[in-house]
């Protein structure tokens, strides 16, 4: 997905999907269902943090950088920093979490108002 993020899987995040209508709203709540049943078994598996929920790692797909083409004004290429983060978020999604997390996972509520307030959506 993250290889794909230059706006395939995310148009929303792109701004190329503005306006948040019936058809937008049937595919993320069917996207989020998807990543809620993938989360459950990684945590079954013991594989993620049983604190952490598909909310969560909404946000963080959110927050992965974009990869850039090498820069227009010089042609140099622009330094790609999304796997570097991504190896961050997913060493800090794996089991056992060594630390508590801060406060309590995100609700639906929560990433909507996110959407919202980043994206207009």
């Amino acid at each position: 997905m993250t290889r794909l993020r230059s706006g395939q899987l995310f148009p929303v995040s792109c701004g190329r999907a503005k306006e948040p209508g019936p058809e937008l709203a049937a595919v993320r709540t069917e996207l989020l269902g998807a990543l809620e049943d993938l989360v459950t078994g990684a945590q079954q598996a013991g594989v993620l943090r049983d604190d952490v929920n598909a909310y969560d790692v909404v946000l963080m797909l959110n927050s992965i950088p974009p990869r850039h083409l090498p820069a227009p004004d010089s042609g140099e290429a622009v330094a790609d920093l999304a796997d570097r983060h991504i190896g961050v978020l997913l060493d800090g999604l794996r089991a056992p979490g060594r630390e508590p997390l801060a406060r309590p996972a995100p609700g639906r509520r929560d990433v909507d108002q996110f959407f919202r307030a980043t994206h207009g959506l």
